[in-house]
């Protein structure tokens, strides 16, 4: 599968990716031969308040180990970096008091709930707990958590 984005400079980055059958995240092996690992993970989120799902693309990279990129679609991708150890501490409680807060939703533990919020407004996603979960797991296999200032 062919995949472009814009993130960072704006630029398209052509990849090749594959998808992992354990996990389902999408992960580039040419990055693997440079000593650089990608992974990649597409999901469907509940945005509250709307009505029509949004597709949200989780992006991690071995070179910036602490920063997981969403990556929205559109006319042009928008692209929010958050800490990879946030996501992870949101899926226990809540935390983050910027422009990113995550925690586990109230009604339903089987979903984690994101505010993104900048001076142009906020919005509100949900995200299955699990999907999440396998996500980080793939990146945890790659580069632990607590190991991300050690030299590879």
């Amino acid at each position: 599968m062919r995949r472009a984005t814009r993130c960072g400079r704006g630029r398209p980055v052509w990849c090749i990716w594959g998808e992992n059958a354990e996990t389902g995240a999408l992960m580039n092996p040419l990055d693997e031969r440079r000593g650089q690992v990608t992974v990649a993970s597409t999901i469907e989120l509940e945005m509250l308040g709307w009505a029509e799902p949004v597709t949200v693309t989780l992006r991690w990279s071995s070179d910036t180990p602490y920063a997981v990129g969403l990556l929205f679609p559109g006319d042009l991708e928008v692209c929010w970096l958050v800490a990879r150890d946030l996501l992870a501490a949101g899926l226990l409680g809540p935390c983050g008091l910027g422009d990113i807060s995550v925690f586990p939703d109230l009604y339903d533990p089987g979903f984690a709930e994101f505010v993104l919020s900048s001076p142009d407004g906020s919005v509100g996603l949900r995200m299955p707990v699990h999907r999440l979960a396998a996500f980080l797991d793939a990146t945890w296999r790659h580069v632990p958590a607590g190991a991300e200032a050690q030299p590879s």
